[in-house]
């Protein structure tokens, strides 16, 4: 579930865990910073397997189509933040058309992993870089793409204006996968009243351990576009999207992992199911969907 904390919403987990950290909206302090960083040290390795999409055309198709919402006004360069294993830049590389593609991680491993799946003819560098200070010149970057890591950082301000510093004007940012105020519901709505059950007549022991805080932010679209505002952005677009594809998303990787002994679902199942969110609940209001993605220009000169 969400929690509404001001104008800022986590879910409630994070918010058990950091809330009291809180400096602004969708910021927490040194403390607060610190203590995200050191819980996340405790990730197993089927977290990163349930977010690790292979490289294929559909998922090539279903990037390119999102980062489109936007379009950079130059295509020398351009950044993958929060890259992990590469999950976007080797599906957009090279259909995106610029010359080269940045991709950056504070994660050693992960950079070190992603370099050893970069094909010799992509046009890829990988490095380990702060991605709230990082090592980009002023006014360098065309683009900044990004998939699902902007409710992890726990200081999204700093970030936000770090990328605003790099891009070129007329630079853009598009980030897809960005959970909303109503993701948390479809997340648990299937899962979490069986598990309640299980609980209730002890058929399931609970989890005693701390929990990693690892998704802290939930988004609601009008806070988005004031956030991205105060930061200098303009062209702001929210564009929402999912509904079924989340709703069934734990249920069906407890099934996958049972028959296949991998959590991750194949393509179809995200290509069936998102034809069907398409086709269906695009009338739903935009935080009844369960991702956006977020997209804006720097002012051109």
């Amino acid at each position: 579930m969400s929690v509404h904390h001001g104008s800022t919403y986590m879910n409630d987990q994070a918010f058990q865990a950091v809330a009291e950290h809180l400096e602004a909206p969708y910021q927490l302090n040194t403390e607060g910073c610190s203590k995200v960083v050191e819980s996340n040290r405790q990730l197993s390795e089927s977290y990163f397997e349930h977010l690790t999409f292979p490289v294929s055309p559909f998922w090539e198709s279903y990037f390119v189509s999102k980062l489109s919402v936007i379009e950079p006004a130059q295509r020398e360069v351009c950044v993958d933040v929060c890259c992990g294993t590469g999950t976007l830049c080797l599906n957009i590389m090279p259909s995106i058309g610029f010359e080269t593609l940045v991709a950056v991680d504070n994660s050693a491993t992960a950079i070190e992993t992603l370099k050893q799946r970069i094909q010799a003819q992509q046009a890829i560098e990988a490095r380990q870089d702060d991605i709230t200070c990082t090592s980009f010149m002023e006014t360098s970057i065309d683009a900044v793409y990004g998939n699902s890591f902007l409710h992890h950082l726990p200081d999204n301000p700093s970030f936000l204006q770090e990328m605003h510093r790099i891009l070129r004007p007329g630079g853009v940012i598009v980030f897809t996968g960005e959970p909303t105020i109503g993701a948390a519901f479809l997340e648990n709505a299937i899962m979490m009243p069986i598990l309640k059950m299980l609980w209730f007549f002890r058929l399931k022991k609970r989890r005693t351990n701390e929990n990693p805080v690892t998704d802290i932010w939930l988004y609601e679209k009008s806070t988005l576009s004031e956030m991205l505002s105060s930061v200098g952005f303009t062209e702001i677009q929210i564009k929402p999207f999912g509904f079924l594809v989340t709703l069934f998303n734990w249920p069906s990787a407890i099934l996958f992992k049972i028959f296949t002994g991998k959590s991750a679902q194949p393509d179809w199942y995200w290509k069936i199911l998102g034809y069907v969110d398409r086709l269906f609940f695009f009338w739903l209001p935009p935080n009844c969907h369960s991702h956006f993605v977020i997209a804006a220009r720097k002012k051109e000169a």
